[in-house]
């Protein structure tokens, strides 16, 4: 078959996967996944081997788009305008469950290079998965807050650790040559890279009117970046990342803009995510149960003593860490983005870091909003989750 004719197909089973996840109440990127899975290997076959070699840049370019959009989330203004207690909750949250995951991993691989990109994978939080429960029951209250602010900032934290452990695992495995070497002498570029066309931008964007134009000269940046280096390598999307927030201090752009231009991303997500489930192998992650097992547990400690810590050292109710601590518990694209970036130099079998990742991804964002509907109900933000549960203010 065709690649033309695949992605034609790939398309339309993510929009139907889509439709059908949000219809029964899942995640929609759970619903990509499950499409991805009944077109690849594992299900109907649609998707080969060979189609599945033949996209791979196809990770580099929707990571790097991912990322820029999370460096918007470097807003210093916001940050300082929202107080200490966000950015201690999220740095405590995610360096504890990166120290717990990389000790756990470590203590079944024995390997210090997979332990720290499965720490650092381990970071992220879903913020679409808490976004459609928030907007569900509209609750509010200062845990409601202490949660928006908090995954907003979890996604910067985990590109950023995720950015220096990739440089430096990559450096040690392939011994400064590979693809997937971001080089730690390439730092100083990717950053002066990432500042130029962020200023570019908040410039030209001053300059031009209307939807197109701006949402071009956008892509536009972003895909030059990919072409200052080998579009294989992990330079092209930490470059952006750097765009993202160099632009948002230095042009405030409406939320209605940013919505019109994530819908426009939406497609470009749906194919990558439907690919990407193409990739699952139940037997690589069925041969793997002790270091899955130890994602999982270590994750969900992570996270919850993590949040506690973090609300301790903000002065905050340690009760109210744990409940944040419950309500970061969905991992989605950020996630799979990093390991599909690391999965090119990883010591593991291949693809057995991405189905870890995948597997991890598919029972958090299952169980996730669980642990947001709880944590809400049992500190009394919102009347419709206290009469669901029976939960007495």
């Amino acid at each position: 078959m065709s690649l033309p004719l695949t992605l034609a197909l790939i398309a339309g089973t993510g929009i139907a996967l889509r439709w059908l996840a949000s219809r029964i109440g899942l995640p929609v990127a759970v619903g990509y996944l499950l499409g991805g899975m009944i077109l690849g290997p594992l299900g109907i076959g649609i998707i080969t081997r060979v189609h599945l070699d033949e996209l791979v840049p196809v990770t580099t370019v929707v990571s790097s788009f991912i990322l820029f959009m999370v460096g918007r989330e470097l807003d210093v203004a916001k940050i300082k305008s929202e107080g200490s207690a966000p950015a201690l909750t999220a740095l405590a949250e995610s360096m504890t469950t990166f120290i717990a995951v990389s000790i756990a991993a470590y203590l079944v691989t024995d390997s210090p290079a997979i332990s720290l990109i499965l720490g650092v994978t381990a970071i992220p939080t879903a913020p679409a998965t808490v976004a459609m429960i928030l907007h569900q029951y509209t609750p509010r209250g200062p845990l409601t807050k202490l949660i928006r602010s908090t995954v907003a900032l979890d996604d910067v934290v985990a590109t950023a650790v995720g950015a220096a452990v990739m440089a430096i695992t990559g450096w040690t495995i392939l011994g400064g040559n590979g693809h997937a070497n971001l080089g730690l002498l390439n730092v100083i570029p990717v950053l002066a890279a990432g500042g130029l066309a962020g200023a570019f931008l908040s410039i030209a964007l001053r300059r031009f009117r209307g939807y197109g134009h701006r949402s071009g000269l956008i892509i536009g940046t972003v895909l030059s970046l990919l072409a200052l280096w080998n579009i294989s390598y992990l330079a092209p999307p930490m470059a952006a990342l750097v765009a993202g927030g160099v632009l948002v201090n230095r042009l405030r752009y409406s939320r209605a803009f940013w919505h019109k231009f994530e819908e426009f991303l939406d497609l470009i997500y749906l194919m990558f995510f439907v690919y990407l489930g193409a990739h699952v192998e139940p037997s690589l992650v069925l041969g793997a149960p002790a270091l899955v097992g130890a994602y999982i547990v270590a994750r969900l400690l992570g996270k919850g003593l993590g949040a506690t810590l973090g609300c301790a050292c903000s002065r905050l109710s340690p009760t109210m860490g744990t409940y944040v601590g419950m309500a970061l518990m969905p991992q989605g694209t950020l996630s799979i983005i990093l390991a599909a970036m690391a999965e090119r130099f990883s010591p593991l079998a291949p693809g057995l870091l991405l189905n870890i990742v995948l597997a991890s991804t598919l029972a958090f964002e299952i169980l996730g909003p669980f642990g947001i509907t709880l944590a809400l109900g049992h500190y009394h933000e919102t009347h419709d989750i206290n009469r669901r549960f029976r939960v007495r203010p």
